[in-house]
């Protein structure tokens, strides 16, 4: 059973790097990076977790020269947000963060939170770049800010969850 599993993950992580030949490197780094979100956010508290990545982050900005950038990480995370069992929005959200600023482009991660109709209450995550939404987009309108992170290495300066 664990071998099939197993199996099926190597097979779809494949499917996945074949579809973007020229983004190869920039689909590997979003494997590894999502599989490694998804692995600590199953271990670690999503704080502890964010710091970590956000080291992977140099201190000095770069600049990006690609104006395409921004949506080439954002297709590298959702290509391997689907290859990796689990990978949900604020791990996606994460990842493209750290790559979007690898990248030198300055990002905005956001939590919220929405009231269903049955009152049961759902959160989401997602990430801007240049004023507009990279990862999350789908849904990011209804939902309620709880938290607004400036720039992955931003984690390491929150001392708690805003109450």
């Amino acid at each position: 059973m664990m071998r099939r599993v197993a199996m099926g993950v190597w097979s779809r992580g494949r499917r996945v790097i074949r579809c973007l030949a020229d983004d190869r490197g920039l689909l590997i780094s979003a494997l590894a990076l999502v599989s490694a979100i998804r692995l600590g956010l199953r271990v670690f508290p999503v704080r502890t977790v964010a710091r970590i990545v956000g080291r992977l982050v140099p201190r000095e900005p770069g600049s990006s020269e690609d104006p395409s950038r921004a949506e080439r990480v954002s297709r590298a995370v959702v290509r391997a947000g689907r290859a990796v069992p689990g990978a949900d929005c604020l791990t996606q959200a994460l990842a493209a963060q750290v790559l979007l600023e690898r990248s030198g482009l300055a990002t905005r991660l956001h939590i919220g939170v929405v009231r269903d109709p049955g009152q049961t209450v759902r959160g989401h995550a997602w990430v801007e770049s240049q004023g507009v939404i990279v990862i999350g987009a789908g849904v990011a309108g209804q939902w309620s800010p709880l938290l607004v992170v400036e720039g992955a290495r931003t984690w390491s300066l929150l001392r708690r969850w805003p109450s």
